[in-house]
C-alpha cells in the first residue's frame, strides 16, 4: 500500500485518509493506487460496509501537484502517462511501452473507482480543486465544513475537465451551474455547495468528523446487499456515458496539453506560488 494513504477501520467503515498534507493533498501515482486499492478491497470484503475518504492538514486535495506540472510541460501527454502513471495507480491494466494506450489513459483509474458499489463518503474541508474535485465527486456522498471550497481551476491552465467531471458535475448541479465553474472559473464555498447540491452537508469545521462518521454509521446499519442494490440501480446505467465523457476528455486533454496556452498557464501558475519569480522551467 502506498505511503501517500493511510488505510484503518473503525467496525465496519473502512476509513482512508490522503496523507501528503505538505503538498496540500496533491495527487500523485501514490494516491490513485492506496485509494483504488482500499476502494477494491472494501468492495470485496462482506464486512466492509462504508469507504470514508478524507485528507490530513488543511486542503482535502488540489488536483496536480504543481511541481509535478513544472516538470511534465512539454512532454506529450501519452508519455506523461506512460513514464509515471501506467501500472502505478492501481489499476488491473498493464501497459508495455508499445501499446497504444487506452484512450481512457488516467481516467482507466477513475472508471473503476465509478464501478465501486460500497457507499463512499468524502470529508472535505479546504480546498477541492480540479483533480480533487473530481476526487471528490466519484464519491457517493460529499460532507464539507464550512472551510471547503471547490473549484475547477482548468481554465487557468489552458486544460479541460478530467475523471469523468465533465459528466458527473452537471449531472449533480445541473448545467449552469457547471458551466459556471468548468467555463467562467466560478468557485463555490461549503454553503454554496450545499444549495447547489454538490455537498450533502456542511457543517462547522469541529462537527466535520462526528458529522461524516453519523453517516457512514446510518448507511451500515442498514442491509449491506439491499444498499448495494439501489446504489447499482441508481448508477449503472450511468456508467456507459461516463466511460464516452471520459473518452472525450482525454483526448481533449492530449491537444491542449500541447498547446502554448498550457505552457504559459504553467508558468504562471509556478510563478504565482513563487511569489512571483518567474521559473527557469517549464
Amino acid at each position: 500500500m502506498s505511503e501517500d494513504v493511510k488505510v484503518g477501520r473503525s467496525g465496519p467503515i473502512m476509513l482512508c485518509t490522503i496523507n501528503r498534507a505538505e503538498r496540500n493533498n496533491s495527487i500523485t501515482p501514490g494516491v490513485f493506487e492506496g485509494l483504488l486499492t482500499a476502494f477494491r478491497e472494501a468492495d470485496l470484503d462482506p464486512e466492509c460496509k462504508v469507504i470514508v475518504t478524507k485528507a490530513e492538514g488543511k486542503n482535502f486535495c488540489v488536483g496536480a501537484d504543481s511541481a509535478d506540472l513544472g516538470n511534465w510541460v512539454g512532454q506529450p501527454l501519452d508519455q506523461v502517462y506512460y513514464t509515471n502513471f501506467a501500472g502505478k495507480q492501481g489499476t488491473t491494466k498493464q501497459y508495455s511501452p508499445k501499446d497504444s494506450l487506452d484512450p481512457l489513459g488516467m481516467n482507466r483509474w477513475a472508471f473503476e473507482v465509478a464501478q465501486i458499489d460500497t457507499p463512499m463518503i468524502a470529508a472535505i474541508r479546504g480546498a477541492a480543486a480540479g483533480g480533487g474535485l473530481a476526487l471528490a465527486l466519484l464519491h457517493h456522498f460529499r460532507v464539507a465544513d464550512t472551510s471547503a471550497h471547490f473549484s475547477t481551476g482548468f481554465g487557468r491552465l489552458g486544460l479541460a475537465g478530467e475523471l469523468g467531471l465533465s459528466y458527473i458535475l452537471p449531472d449533480l448541479i445541473g448545467r449552469q451551474a457547471a458551466l459556471q465553474m468548468l467555463i467562467a472559473d466560478h468557485s463555490m464555498s461549503g454553503r454554496e455547495a450545499k444549495e447547489a447540491g454538490l455537498v450533502d452537508e456542511v457543517v462547522e469545521p469541529d462537527e466535520l468528523d462526528d458529522e461524516v462518521m453519523k453517516l457512514a454509521d446510518r448507511i451500515a446499519s442498514l442491509s449491506a446487499a439491499s444498499v448495494r442494490a439501489s446504489l447499482r440501480a441508481v448508477l449503472e446505467p450511468r456508467r456507459e456515458a461516463l466511460r464516452s465523457v471520459m473518452e472525450l476528455e482525454y483526448n481533449q486533454q492530449r491537444t491542449l496539453w500541447s498547446s502554448s496556452e498550457f505552457q504559459d498557464g504553467v508558468r504562471r501558475l509556478l510563478a504565482r506560488l513563487n511569489g512571483g519569480k518567474t521559473e527557469e522551467k517549464p
